[in-house]
């Protein structure tokens, strides 16, 4: 007798809860860092850049997204970029990219390791994306020994690479 209520009531929760979703992608120039952090909990990291104050917002290390918030003085979002993209991989092209840098616009990486560049063993940060907007893809960032960014290069994804389709890549 009271289940088709019931029902009713679930789907209308239901609705109303799919209703009030909102992503980082709608938050609009002018929203209150207070908003943004009850909305979508606190930043993973907040710092300075040359002057521009930054909140980041990561889902690494299993995620493919990180949220960058330029804020004013008063702590209003002036944009909203999400980073792990290949747009904005490519600021890492121009100026000097020390680790601390790359933390404060990319947020925390999803794997650190030091690898081989040419021959030269180099620490490295590793994020993982959605390259080219949709594949799963891993972005590699290289320090040299002055802790500067000197190269970085998109891949598969080694959880995807190990997906019972390469066996050798287990």
């Amino acid at each position: 007798m009271w289940k088709k209520p019931l029902q009713h009531a679930v789907t209308v929760m239901t609705l109303a809860l799919l209703a009030s979703c909102s992503s980082m992608s709608d938050i609009t120039p002018g929203t209150s860092l207070n908003h943004v952090t009850e909305s979508f909990g606190a930043p993973n990291s907040q710092c300075v850049d040359d002057g521009q104050r930054l909140a980041t917002w990561s889902t690494q290390p299993m995620g493919q997204y990180a949220w960058t918030a330029e804020l004013s003085e008063d702590d209003s979002v002036v944009v909203m970029r999400q980073m792990l993209t290949d747009a904005e991989f490519e600021r890492l092209n121009e100026g000097y990219w020390p680790p601390e840098r790359v933390h404060c616009w990319f947020g925390p990486p999803a794997k650190i390791e030091t690898v081989p560049l040419r021959g030269v063993p180099m620490k490295t940060w590793s994020y993982r994306y959605r390259q080219g907007g949709a594949f799963n893809g891993m972005m590699t960032v290289y320090f040299n020994d002055n802790d500067e960014v000197v190269h970085h290069h998109p891949g598969p994804d080694p959880f995807d690479a190990a997906d019972g389709l390469f066996p050798f890549l287990n």
